[in-house]
């Protein structure tokens, strides 16, 4: 065995363990900017299919959802507390994850005249599935079903699953090409 070798060996496994080192800091990273960006994207497009004409939207869905780093790692929640608003267990199932734009599942409009007193009663008509009340005459009428497109939360999911699987395997590709290094390092020695 040559000297020159065996150093050669050291130095091989002295950058692999520094390379090893700086992608452990960076590879978290990456998983939480991609996973931030799969989450805000996924809203953005689903708030893009119903440009709503009655109301205005505040983006509490984009509240639904967080994710967080801790030194190399990191976390997704899904939740309706981080929503912070009336009626978010409400909101976060009929909109997040059945992906209904607005709507109510249940309940009866009830009309008052100036005195408070209950004037008519309507139930709704098909509890369970999200309805619009109709705007004229005050919002006084059930009306539709809600629009319904696709589900922010199964698509945030799917979405963020494939990410995590493309990027495990970039890093295991990164893992792999240090081992082989450092083992060619090594086969020179015998």
């Amino acid at each position: 065995m040559r000297r020159r070798d065996i150093v050669a060996v050291i130095n091989s496994a002295l950058k692999a363990k520094e390379k090893i080192k700086i992608m452990n800091k960076i590879y978290p990273q990456k998983y939480y900017d991609a996973l931030c960006e799969i989450g805000e994207s996924v809203i953005t497009e689903w708030y893009s299919k119903y440009p709503p004409i009655m109301y205005d939207r505040i983006g509490s869905l984009y509240n639904a959802f967080t994710v967080e780093l801790d030194g190399t790692e990191y976390s997704v929640e899904f939740n309706s507390d981080l929503m912070e608003r009336e009626k978010s267990d409400l909101i976060f199932q009929n909109s997040f994850i059945n992906g209904y734009h607005g709507g109510a599942s249940k309940g009866t409009i009830r009309k008052k005249d100036q005195f408070g007193n209950v004037i008519y009663e309507e139930p709704h008509p098909h509890p369970g599935i999200p309805y619009w009340q109709t705007p004229i005459p005050q919002f006084g009428h059930w009306g539709r079903p809600a629009r319904r497109d696709f589900s922010p939360y199964r698509k945030m999911v799917d979405k963020m699953n494939k990410k995590i699987s493309e990027i495990d395997s970039e890093k295991q590709k990164e893992y792999d090409d240090i081992i082989e290094k450092v083992e060619k390092a090594i086969n020179r020695l015998v």
